[in-house]
């Protein structure tokens, strides 16, 4: 069989059997990249011929779009034999490997075979460089990814010859190659590390230093910012290490032993060392703990006064909070000492998995809760606090100064019979070593709790030793900030926590979280890049994390564009299992569930919480979310109930990042659920007289009376909307495309139709326009804009739009499908909307619908 010879990566070329070049067909932009895609994409094999159409022809009609894909298969053969292309009945078309070799599949094999100097020599540049194909928006997405991802593999095989080059002592070889893998990648962090820290154990540490110089300079230029912290500390590091040399095999020398640093190397892999502190001190975990026969009553209160202000039931003995310890030095440069022993003792009780320990987020919402209710300092502030963490047993302590030493010591509290059961210290340290000191006392406070709980924690290391003090600053900063709901603030004080501690995982973890979480937030690139240099050191060492950081990486990596909402849900899950004693994990593990259409257990963890006490009582959103459970389980007196408490909680609720009287759009629901007419027509007029965006509000209502089978009443509430809306018409983009809503749920098809046309011409940007005119091209029957319009909407990440228009046309199949998909990426409040949406009330009958909507759990 004749083989032709394709090459794709650089600039094209196309040889038959006998070397000749094939000049005409890559001259053709589509067709060659037709040919290119029959022969590299995934998986490999056959293709269908529908796939191939939507790629090249998404504007065409069916029929002629076939017809121009059969006209370009027989210029295929025409041009390189029968025999290259293959078919399989009417359906499929696939490369005859064995008529045609491409340099893709044999640099990708090469590769995967380990002969990285064979894959570079194939990788003349990027796939199909300078092509262009007009009109084919998703093949020119499919060649973006594909270039981006062979580029990446021509950087991983570059990365690998470099260190052949290294292991042969062809040391000026390997930094050639290197330089070569950054000119592919830039970004990867975590192989500069790994090649410089390789350069220097070979004994070249100048070549080290400016291979990183050299990477730093660049990383300024192209994408102005600045190196990652733990990069960074690894180049700084080999400026003042000793000179190192590698053992000599053929002379005996021994290697002179490397000097304990940041990072290690262990089967080939940069590793984060996380190893425990060792103070030869604390090596036999014997510390005293005053455990009295007759324990010593706190302040002088008695166990019945305790008892008596208590607000919700015993206290849970195995739920320990442990407060802030109290600074009595003096010194400004030891006050953070008490907030970083108290986050360091959590850390480590929670990842030894003792009891329900108290998070660090809620624990601060506790101690403000308290600092506002104006409690007085000593006993009572102590009984304030596991009141609002809801503890039964609390280590406090507190610390002062002598000299340069500073002292600390720890009482561990039994809350409920108002005695000390264990005290632990003093403990002195320097001041000049705060961190070793903390280190100290957790051990010892562990030890102690170990004596008094249990035995196996006693035998607990932890994994990672108490963060700087200046890191410490900057990440209680930081919860701050993320517990007002500051975001981009509370991102700027964890990275600055990296900046002064690299290897404070938990700080990398809460810097790339709230860099990603809110999505008022904008997805900038350079947000993204500072995500990547964040998680990158973490997904290396991730054997070496806590569980619960573990899981926390999960969510991070879940919260990405393009997220995965069941990953999301998994991950909060796994982070409420490792933290039993978090509320903080509970409230993520809640907002995942709903996600995913588990209200129950959304119901379930909320209910675990307290709205009344410690981070609950400063979190607005569990009232709504609490009620949008509800009501996917019809649940609606429960429903109106959670919306009533929300009223009374929060009833002048209207800073920026909450909704202004949401309990009455939510006690309004819950009342047009129930079928309250009466009701429903009072919570109306409420509205009337708050609700900032009436129009809005009295929209929504009626959609929910629709819903719910109360056609007329929703009608009436529909027109009253669209007259809001049209009083407060103006020029903006804003007040046009709120009429058009509303006009369109009004059933007022060819206003809205006019106005979204408008909309779509001045703002072609906006595919929720394109969208609309797509739904409206359905309801008049006209099927062929219509799916011209959802096949243009294809190419977005999400397919709620094509699911949409397919219900209004009656593709019940298509429909669900395009919400199977959807499903991946649901917000939390999603499947409310979707129960209310008239686009999907065709479907209200259709088993499969109903099965989708049904609560899972």
């Amino acid at each position: 069989m004749t083989k032709y010879t394709v090459r794709l990566l650089g600039s094209t070329e196309l040889r038959d059997a006998a070397g000749g070049e094939l000049q005409r067909l890559p001259r053709q932009p589509k067709r060659l990249g037709l040919l290119a895609y029959l022969a590299i994409a995934r998986p490999r094999g056959f293709h269908r011929r529908d796939k191939l159409v939507a790629l090249f022809w998404p504007e065409t009609g069916h029929e002629h779009a076939r017809h121009a894909l059969s006209q370009a298969l027989h210029v295929l053969r025409s041009e390189l034999g029968e025999e290259a292309i293959r078919g399989r009945g009417d359906s499929d078309v696939a490369i005859d490997e064995a008529a045609l070799s491409c340099d893709v599949v044999e640099f990708e094999s090469a590769v995967e075979d380990g002969e990285y100097d064979k894959a570079l020599e194939l990788y003349r540049g990027d796939l199909l460089e300078g092509l262009f194909v007009r009109e084919a928006l998703e093949f020119e997405r499919w060649l973006e990814d594909e270039r981006t991802r062979l580029r990446e593999k021509a950087a991983g095989a570059a990365w690998g010859l470099a260190h052949e080059h290294i292991r042969a002592d062809r040391l000026v070889d390997a930094e050639r190659t290197a330089q070569r893998a950054l000119l592919l990648v830039l970004t990867d962090e975590s192989e500069v590390r790994r090649f410089i820290q390789a350069l220097a154990d070979a004994g070249d540490r100048a070549a080290a230093v400016r291979f990183y110089d050299k990477f730093a300079q660049r990383l300024r230029s192209e994408y102005e910012i600045e190196p990652d912290p733990l990069t960074v500390a690894v180049a700084e590091q080999l400026t003042k290490a000793p000179h190192r040399r590698r053992t000599d095999a053929t002379s005996g020398e021994a290697a002179v032993p490397a000097p304990a640093g940041l990072v290690t190397q262990r089967g080939g892999r940069t590793q984060i060392d996380t190893r425990p502190i060792k103070i030869a001190a604390m090596q036999s975990r014997k510390v005293w703990v005053g455990v009295a026969a007759a324990a010593v009553a706190i302040m002088a209160l008695g166990t019945a006064l305790l008892l008596s202000s208590w607000r919700g039931g015993a206290f849970d003995p195995s739920r320990v909070l442990v407060v802030e310890f109290t600074d009595n030095s003096g010194r400004e440069d030891a006050a953070v000492l008490g907030s970083m022993v108290q986050d360091y003792i959590i850390q480590i009780l929670t990842d030894a998995g003792f009891g329900e320990v108290v998070d660090p987020v809620t624990a601060l919402a506790a101690s403000q809760n308290v600092a506002a209710a104006a409690v007085a300092p000593g006993a009572e502030e102590v009984l304030a606090l596991a009141d609002e963490a809801r503890a039964g047993t609390v280590v406090s302590g507190s610390y002062y100064a002598t000299g340069d030493s500073i002292k600390m010591q720890t009482r561990i509290i039994d809350v409920s019979e108002g005695k000390v059961m264990g005290t632990v210290g003093p403990i002195a340290g320097s001041i000049a070593a705060p961190s070793e000191l903390v280190g100290r006392l957790a051990d010892a406070v562990v030890a102690a709790l170990a004596a008094l709980f249990d035995e196996d924690l006693g035998a607990w290391e932890p994994r990672v030793q108490p963060a700087t003090v200046g890191a410490y600053e900057a990440y209680s900063e930081g919860i701050e900030a993320y517990l007002r709901d500051s975001m981009l603030d509370a991102a700027r004080h964890f990275g600055r926590a990296v900046t002064a501690d690299p290897m404070f995982s938990r700080a990398r973890l809460w810097a790339a979280q709230s860099y990603l979480v809110f999505e008022w937030l904008p997805r900038e690139s350079s947000n993204l890049a500072k995500v990547d240099s964040l998680t990158a050191p973490l997904i290396e060492s991730r054997a070496q994390l806590s569980r619960y950081d573990r899981c926390h990486l999960d969510l991070v990596m879940a919260i990405r564009p393009r997220r995965s909402t069941p990953a999301l849900y998994e991950a909060a899950r796994c982070m409420a299992q490792a933290a039993p004693g978090s509320d903080n994990a509970k409230k993520e593990a809640a907002v995942t569930a709903l996600m995913v259409n588990r209200p129950g257990e959304a119901v379930e963890l909320l209910r675990q919480l307290d709205p009344d006490r410690g981070l609950t009582k400063q979190w607005w959103e569990y009232w709504p979310l609490l009620g949008f459970a509800y009501h996917m389980l019809g649940e609606y007196e429960r429903e109106l109930e959670a919306a009533q408490k929300w009223r009374q909680g929060f009833p002048q609720d209207g800073s920026p990042n909450r909704p202004p009287q949401g309990w009455l759009d939510s006690e309004a629901r819950a009342l047009a659920a129930l079928g309250r007419l009466d009701d429903v027509a009072a919570a109306a007029q409420e509205m009337r007289s708050v609700a900032e965006n009436l129009g809005n509000s009295l929209g929504v209502l009626g959609l929910d009376l629709r819903a719910h089978g109360h056609r007329d009443a929703a009608q009436e509430l529909l027109d009253e909307s669209v007259r809001w809306c049209r009083s407060r018409l103006d020029e903006t983009e804003g007040t046009r495309a709120r009429l058009a809503k509303w006009l369109y749920q009004a059933e007022r098809w060819d206003d809205a139709g006019r106005l979204y046309q408008d909309l779509a011409g001045e703002y072609p940007e906006n595919t929720e326009y394109l969208a609309a005119l797509g739904r409206l091209a359905a309801r008049r029957g006209d099927r062929e804009v219509a799916l011209r319009i959802s096949e243009e909407l294809g190419s977005l990440p999400h397919t709620l739009h094509p699911a949409r228009i397919a219900a209004v046309l009656g593709d019940s199949e298509e429909a669900m499908t395009l919400l199977q998909q959807q499903s991946d990426v649901m917000g939390w409040g999603t499947w409310l909307f979707l129960h209310r949406d008239i686009d999907f009330e065709s479907l209200h009958d259709y088993p499969p619908f109903q099965e989708f909507m049904k609560p899972k759990g």
